[in-house]
């Protein structure tokens, strides 16, 4: 290596020397890495809050000495929480924010009472501060309100609607936001297997009947008819005791099925009857003759006006809607379930499968084990013994004990009721 070649190389390190010097002194001391540690004041605040678990670098803000740093507890969540849930006071917690950070819609502490028992109106995430429009006092109201029936539907579920009257709706009780579960009844019967018909089939036997005709001449003709009879509902043929063959028929025509109940637990009450959006309130522009403008100017105070307003007619179309929505004229119900128990109960209410509801408490969604229920369940369950046949039964006409002769619909005669009249 030759002279020139290490001159150009310690050319090269001052150069790289001096732009690292510049570089600490351009920085300032907090990131010169040999400057001492500046000493923790009372101004050094976090602002961001640690999650629970994990171990986070608090970020710290440095203000002058003589400046003042206003403080503001806003109300957080201290859990996951899901949309529909109703508060209390355990999964709430008080925290710190810098003033210039807190917003208007945000809970404060000294609203913390206030906010314990509503509703989350969506989804709120561990350690998120708690808005005034994501609470409200009634799920069911703003959804139905401001949202539609969907805001309602929780996740993972599915809404159809089904017939519904007062008679299979707990007398008509029911109401948005209810849990119930469906009672379905419904009636399996045998077919045949060719035909796919409900049993008993018909019969058709055909008899040869001859028929003698005489012509003008004398002669005599046999003519041999296949006449038909028709047998409804066909039964089984039994020899009889006198030798003859009969057609025992049974006393209906259609076989008697198998009745089966079930139940699907824990559906959600979307909206009873028909959902009808409410009209929001107009409120039109005043306009003011320059005589209104300058009443308006001297007394503050704008004339009022006797004539009916929009807002007034879109508070009484709200009452008749209201009035409409009455659950004891509703003729349908929109229930959430699981995909595929919706499918299960299109399937009960194509078949005209018996469909009933019953009401649960609030707040039950407890799942019970329920057993299907037909005849050999009732007769298991309850030990009930089916009767033998009897040859003999007590009789219960009312004329067994009479004096012969004598009935009870026997009406008097005159000539006796005049007797006893007299006597």
């Amino acid at each position: 290596m030759n002279r020139r070649v290490v001159g150009i190389l310690l050319i090269l390190l001052v150069i790289v020397a001096a732009i690292l010097i510049g570089a600490f002194f351009f920085l300032g001391d907090g990131n010169n890495p040999f400057a001492p540690a500046p000493e923790p004041t009372a101004t050094s605040l976090p602002t961001v809050a640690p999650v629970i678990g994990e171990p986070t670098e608090v970020p710290v803000v440095t203000v002058a000495p003589d400046e003042t740093v206003e403080l503001i507890n806003v109300v957080v969540s201290n859990n996951t929480i899901p949309r529909g849930f109703q508060l209390t006071a355990a999964e709430l917690e008080i925290e710190e924010r810098l003033s210039d950070q807190v917003s208007p819609n945000m809970i404060r502490e000294e609203q913390l009472e206030s906010i314990v028992g509503k509703f989350t109106r969506k989804g709120i995430f561990q350690g998120e501060t708690l808005t005034v429009e994501a609470l409200v006092d009634d799920l069911k109201s703003v959804g139905q309100n401001d949202f539609g029936p969907s805001s309602l539907i929780p996740s993972g579920f599915v809404a159809m609607s089904v017939p519904y009257d007062r008679a299979h709706g707990v007398g008509g009780g029911i109401e948005a936001g209810d849990s119930v579960d469906i009672l379905i009844s419904f009636l399996l019967s045998p077919v045949d297997e060719d035909f796919q018909t409900k049993l008993h089939n018909n019969a058709i036997l055909y008899v040869n009947e001859e028929i003698e005709s005489t012509d003008e001449e004398g002669n005599v003709t046999v003519t041999s008819v296949r006449v038909p009879f028709l047998i409804e509902p066909q039964g089984r043929y039994e020899e009889l005791p006198t030798g003859d063959l009969a057609n025992i028929a049974p006393s209906e025509n259609t076989a008697r099925g198998q009745h089966v109940a079930f139940v699907i637990q824990n559906a959600r009450v979307i909206e009873v009857g028909q959902w009808i959006p409410p009209i929001p309130p107009l409120l039109p522009t005043p306009t003011f003759t320059p005589e209104e403008e300058e009443q308006l100017a001297e007394t503050g105070q704008a004339p009022q006006d006797s004539e009916v307003t929009l807002s007034d007619l879109a508070n009484d179309v709200n009452e008749r809607i209201s009035d409409l929505k009455n659950p004891l004229e509703a003729d349908s119900i929109l229930i959430a379930l699981p995909p595929q128990q919706q499918v299960f109960l299109k399937y009960a209410v194509e078949t005209n499968s018996a469909i009933d509801f019953a009401l649960r408490g609030a707040g039950d969604g407890q799942l019970y084990a329920i057993d299907n229920v037909n005849l050999d369940y009732v007769l298991e369950r309850f030990n009930i013994e089916i009767p033998p046949n009897f040859t003999f039964v007590v009789d219960t006409d009312e004329n067994t004990f009479r004096p012969i002769g004598e009935t009870a619909d026997e009406p008097a005669t005159e000539g006796e009721g005049a007797a006893t009249d007299g006597e």
